[in-house]
């Protein structure tokens, strides 16, 4: 199945399958690294923002990436 319901279905069903470890390989070794470098780019030019619309996209960006690194670590404790 190429839905993205079909690969959620073999992620959770299957831990240890191939499709839950490519998962959680591309969360942490690509995505996770993206997006803490994207907070951190936020976080240190914020001064040079113009606007206060972005903040709620960028406060959101950033509850995500922490968010992830708490499941992450799960993962890392085989939770």
């Amino acid at each position: 199945d190429k839905t993205a319901e079909g690969f959620t279905a073999a992620v959770r069903e299957d831990r240890l399958g191939y499709s839950a470890i490519t998962y959680r390989t591309w969360m942490k070794e690509v995505f996770m690294p993206l997006n803490e470098r994207a907070s951190e780019i936020f976080i240190t030019h914020s001064n040079l923002l113009d606007s206060q619309i972005l903040l709620a996209p960028l406060l959101q960006l950033m509850a995500h990436t922490k968010a992830f690194a708490v499941i992450a670590k799960r993962w890392e404790r085989g939770d």
